[in-house]
């Protein structure tokens, strides 16, 4: 992680996982259908992506604790957003 607190792992058991220095799993990233075969932590180490040979890239909170805060501190929009937002350009959100 950007801080030095965290590592993330990517498996061929379709998960991502986050761990603590000493060892401890602090979250299991599950969700793809196949292979991760990267992931990465976000600048601001509150989020990692992940990419799968299933064809798809995902972006998860390091904390479940982390989607609430941004639930109840963000209104959804439903337009792009990017990790850098000067940079508005790598992905899409929608509403359906």
């Amino acid at each position: 992680s950007p801080d030095g607190k965290y590592l993330l792992t990517s498996s061929d058991d379709l998960t991502a996982r986050v761990w603590d220095l000493d060892g401890n799993e602090i979250n299991v990233l599950k969700g793809h259908n196949g292979q991760v075969q990267e992931a990465h932590f976000f600048p601001d180490g509150k989020s990692v992506i992940t990419c799968s040979k299933d064809g798809t890239a995902r972006i998860w909170p390091v904390f479940i604790e982390d989607v609430f805060r941004k639930i109840n501190d963000e209104k959804f929009r439903g337009d792009v957003w990017s990790p850098n937002r000067a940079e508005r350009k790598i992905f899409g959100m929608g509403v359906n």
